[in-house]
């Protein structure tokens, strides 16, 4: 979704999320995890294609190697509040 503005990011978004509540199953790649966060239930996540993590979205959330790679030491911060 890089390179969507703003209004396409959202249409983007509500179309995954329309087609995942008929049960149909996606495959995803992206790298905009607050947006991939709230359209998935099971994540896996490669950092260099090494496989990292696999699990629900608070597990991927909370887990260091997804952080260091991905979120970042604030994400990790704000999660905690």
């Amino acid at each position: 979704m890089a390179g969507l503005n703003p209004n396409d990011l959202k249409d983007m978004t509500q179309l995954i999320h329309n087609l995942l509540e008929t049960g149909l199953t996606l495959f995803i790649l992206e790298h905009i995890m607050a947006v991939i966060m709230n359209l998935s239930h099971r994540f896996i996540v490669l950092d260099h294609g090494e496989m990292i993590c696999g699990g629900a979205p608070e597990e991927v959330a909370c887990d260091p190697k997804v952080i260091k790679a991905y979120l970042g030491e604030e994400y990790a911060l704000a999660k905690s509040k």
